[in-house]
């Protein structure tokens, strides 16, 4: 009785594993999914209005920048303006400005979406988050290389 109720009733190594990878898509609001602008989408549209390379920009921070635009109804726009970069200029100065300071406006107000990513630590080789190490111990006493 105990092997035909366990075997009934147990699960496996492989469906748990299958759960918890299922589970963040399960997460995912109502407004992004449906809302026809995929997260690859959101980076080549990043990539687009800063002329930076689309690996630069991470999937996991681009898909809450694209969570926060969605959330205040700007799909469309966001379509709009992967077609033609210069059709929603104040859009996309936005978009720029929140990969720069990694905080983007939401239904809420503004939300830090990143912070160590942010594209602002990119803007000078010297520059870095602060209480991240720049280098060896006294790395800033040394004269630049040539």
């Amino acid at each position: 009785m105990n092997d035909r109720l366990k075997s009934n009733h147990s699960i496996s190594r492989r469906q748990i594993i299958s759960a918890a990878i299922a589970a963040p898509a399960l997460s995912v609001p109502t407004w992004c999914s449906a809302s026809g602008f995929s997260v690859t989408e959101m980076i080549l549209l990043s990539a687009k209005l800063t002329q930076k390379s689309p690996n630069l920009f991470l999937p996991a921070i681009a898909q809450k920048m694209l969570e926060a635009y969605a959330q205040r109804g700007f799909t469309h726009r966001l379509q709009t303006l992967l077609a033609n970069p210069e059709s929603d200029l104040e859009l996309g100065n936005e978009i720029v400005a929140s990969w720069y300071s990694g905080i983007a406006e939401t239904l809420q107000g503004p939300q830090v979406i990143t912070y160590n990513n942010a594209l602002m630590w990119s803007a000078a080789p010297f520059l870095h988050p602060p209480g991240n190490c720049g280098g060896l111990t006294n790395y800033w006493t040394l004269s630049p290389s040539s």
